[in-house]
């Protein structure tokens, strides 16, 4: 019988003792996904590389306490007011240069 966690595959571990250059970060994860579901490697580089899965600690159990966080609420202030003249004003001295150029405007 297979869980949910037999399908989960980690998107990013961030440490400092794991060096994550270029090509080494995703090759490690290449071997690792090879790894798990017990595929032949698809380059000679994968074949060679560290797993990086050997960093990941499957015997005890997720920490999954959050630290909590006092976030003061979110009040929205009143809506912008438009700056400058009103769009009929603004645009009206290119709506006479078309009209006077021979433009059919509205």
């Amino acid at each position: 019988m297979t869980t949910p966690s037999d399908h989960a595959v980690p998107a990013q571990v961030h440490l400092k003792q794991t060096p994550s250059r270029g090509r080494n970060a995703l090759v490690r994860w290449l071997l690792a996904i090879e790894w798990r579901w017990n595929l032949a490697p698809l380059t000679a580089r994968d074949q060679d590389a560290r797993n990086i899965a050997e960093v990941l600690d499957f015997g005890t159990p997720a920490n999954l306490a959050a630290p909590k966080y006092l976030v003061p609420p979110f009040v929205a202030g009143p809506a912008c007011t438009p700056v400058g003249p009103p769009p009929a004003e603004e645009w009206s001295g290119l709506k006479e240069k078309a009209l006077a150029d021979g433009w059919k405007l509205p």
